[in-house]
């Protein structure tokens, strides 16, 4: 145990502190500058024990402390400080990353997290015998529309979605790879908002839709429309 506790930074640069010494006290001196060039090995080396390590160890053990000494027992301690500043920087960079996770995990759930599964479809509705009549409306509530259909719209069509005009939205039916358009707007004056327009002919008559069936909408960021999908027949 004690060879580990002698091993310092030295070993691995192949040089060791006594080599040094003597290659500075034999360039002070012009006899023996030739002999000092050959002598740059010397036993502490081969034995994997540190000149520098051992004197520490004997000169703490009469009680007296050199300048060589203070600078290998503070070596360690800057490499110690820089790991923690480096995990206090990485813990920062994480408790970042989960915030914006996070936010994206509040509209349509697009996270970078590595998930087993994350459901797309975000808007699901049990068809009701409203949504299926003369009216050729669907039917979502506030929060929905508010919180997944409002704010991927850009200002203009977010504005005409918000008045009596409404605006035209792409909407891909991904069972049958067909491409429609409905009107969204708020609802006269429930608060509510509607897929309006086509609604009965695209949808309820083509997919033979009825009550009890629970469909789903999600937004595809990549193509800038919406997807539909009958999660599930009555």
């Amino acid at each position: 145990m004690a060879l580990n506790n002698n091993t310092c930074f030295h070993l691995s640069m192949g040089m060791c502190p006594c080599v040094v010494t003597t290659h500075n006290d034999s360039s002070s001196s012009s006899s023996s500058s030739s002999s000092s060039n050959n002598n740059n090995v010397c036993i502490h080396l081969s034995m994997g024990v540190c000149h520098c390590s051992h004197v520490s160890t004997s000169s703490s053990s009469k009680g007296t402390v050199s300048p060589s000494d203070t600078i290998e027992s503070h070596a360690p301690c800057s490499s110690s400080t820089k790991k923690r500043k480096h995990g206090r920087k990485d813990d920062t960079n994480r408790a970042r990353k989960r915030a914006r996770n996070d936010v994206e995990r509040m509209r349509w759930g697009y996270s970078l997290d590595l998930k087993i599964y994350d459901d797309p479809w975000k808007i699901k509705k049990v068809l009701q015998k409203s949504d299926l009549g003369n009216m050729s409306r669907l039917l979502l509530s506030k929060d929905l529309a508010e919180n997944l259909v409002l704010p991927v719209l850009n200002d203009e069509e977010r504005r005409d979605a918000e008045s009596d005009r409404g605006t035209q939205v792409l909407i891909l039916d991904v069972d049958t790879n067909s491409m429609h358009s409905l009107l969204f707007k708020r609802w006269g004056s429930s608060r509510s908002y509607v897929f309006i327009d086509k609604w009965v002919q695209d949808f309820v008559k083509r997919r033979h839709l009825k009550e009890g069936d629970e469909i789903g909408f999600h937004w595809d960021p990549y193509n800038h429309h919406f997807a539909f999908t009958v999660l599930q027949d009555y």
